[in-house]
């Protein structure tokens, strides 16, 4: 669609066309610049939350006045300590022990030691009806120890398991809070739990971005999506994702919820505004491209400093 105005009936028809095309796999829509210089965040918002009955379409909305910014944020995996609890939870006899009746957990200022992971598997291992877990890593003690660029011996030494056994299938919903997308320890743990609970209903993420991170291709290696084949989370259905700054990591991870979300029906996004220097134009124009395994899912992007 070239010279697209931004009026409602060509919002209408590119709304009813998505609607209806089940094999429609690409969408370009050239707008004319002068045409839309004061509505253009309004439209890519619009195009963003229309839902699409092709799984695969891509939308491109090609502002042809606008230069291409790429962010590249320096993002780096951290190292694991260990410490004499570890002994404790590996050599005690936990297999009397049933928490039948816990149906939260909180975890706060973690550091992502091997001890820490060693207690959710087990926790989680003897809590058959947890239904939410909240996590709140310790940006500090995380960053603190130091850049791993390899992804094998950073996830063996961490001892993040790709998935737990048994199977959380009464967890509903997780919630991580300061979770930075450059530390493969984070990265790691979320996306275990995630694999080990394929009921889940909700995840809400809170991000945060260290300046001083440089991780981005390992963490990018576990988003791919050939390490996702096997994994269908058929009840999710709403994702919160508040301080979103825009990072590759940031949004792959978005972009591989909407591949394995049949029923998803809204991700409400909130951006750090102080990290997005376009309003949301370059994450919204992503956004828009990224193929959505729900047709009925709307993406919501909310700018608080937005009147």
């Amino acid at each position: 669609m070239q010279k697209f105005f931004g009026k409602r009936s060509e919002l209408e028809m590119i709304k009813l066309l998505l609607a209806k095309s089940p094999m429609l796999e690409t969408m370009l829509i050239e707008p004319n610049s002068e045409a839309i210089a004061s509505k253009g965040m309004r439209i890519l918002k619009e195009l963003t939350r229309f839902r699409h009955l092709s799984a695969q379409v891509e939308i491109t909305y090609n502002d042809p006045d606008e230069a291409e910014e790429e962010i590249h944020t320096d993002e780096t995996a951290d190292d694991v300590i260990d410490n004499p609890v570890l002994k404790l939870l590996e050599k005690q006899d936990w297999s009397d022990v049933s928490l039948n009746q816990l149906r939260t957990v909180e975890m706060y200022d973690i550091s992502i030691m091997r001890s820490e992971l060693e207690f959710i598997k087990l926790l989680l291992a003897k809590s058959p009806m947890l239904e939410t877990m909240i996590i709140e890593p310790d940006p500090v003690e995380v960053a603190d120890k130091g850049p791993t660029t390899n992804v094998i011996s950073n996830m063996s030494a961490a001892c993040v398991p790709k998935r737990l056994q048994p199977t959380m299938n009464n967890l509903k919903t997780l919630q991580f809070l300061e979770i930075c997308f450059g530390q493969l320890n984070d990265i790691s743990l979320i996306l275990c739990l995630i694999r080990s609970s394929p009921n889940l209903e909700k995840i809400t993420i809170q991000a945060y971005v260290d300046e001083e991170t440089n991780a981005v291709d390992p963490v990018l290696e576990l988003l791919e999506m050939q390490q996702w084949l096997d994994v269908s989370l058929n009840q999710l259905q709403t994702v919160d994702f508040w301080n979103l700054s825009g990072t590759s990591s940031e949004l792959e991870f978005v972009k591989l919820l909407l591949a394995i979300s049949p029923v998803l029906e809204v991700i409400f996004i909130e951006p750090d505004s102080e990290k997005i220097v376009d309003k949301g134009v370059r994450i919204l124009k992503q956004l828009a491209q990224f193929p959505r395994l729900s047709p009925k899912v709307e993406i919501e992007f909310d700018d608080p400093d937005e009147d």
